[in-house]
């Protein structure tokens, strides 16, 4: 395999089901897939570790969006406030769906090779 760069940005979103082992969430933090769908994301970024060993050109960048919100969506937030547990699924994070836009293009046309994940939340989240 060679040739030019190829660039792929996966857009994943992520929850917790079961209490998770420590918060605040970073990039240390465990695959512990609990669903199809959460264990098919969970191999497709194994996936992209191995396609970037394979094609050392490649590369692969997986984003993780946490409970993405729209303008209109900032209304409902005070409601939030009466019962913390209702968020809890999602550790209380979110991002806005136009720094979810700015992310993926940021993400294609950054500089470099091999696989990358980020985590992608508000600033008070």
């Amino acid at each position: 395999m060679g040739g030019d760069v190829v660039r792929f940005v996966l857009v994943l979103l992520h929850l917790l089901v079961e209490a998770a082992p420590y918060i605040p969430v970073d990039g240390e933090y465990p695959p512990r897939p609990d669903s199809t769908y959460s264990l098919f994301k969970t191999l497709e970024e194994r996936m992209a570790v191995e396609l970037c060993r394979w094609n050392p050109s490649l590369k692969m960048i997986d984003l993780l969006f946490s409970n993405v919100m729209n303008p209109e969506d900032y209304d409902a937030f005070p409601g939030f406030n009466h019962d913390p547990r209702a968020r809890k699924w999602k550790l209380w994070g979110y991002i806005d769906a136009r720094d979810g836009a700015q992310a993926v293009r940021l993400a294609l046309g950054v500089e470099l090779t091999g696989t990358e994940i980020f985590i992608i939340s508000n600033a008070d989240t």
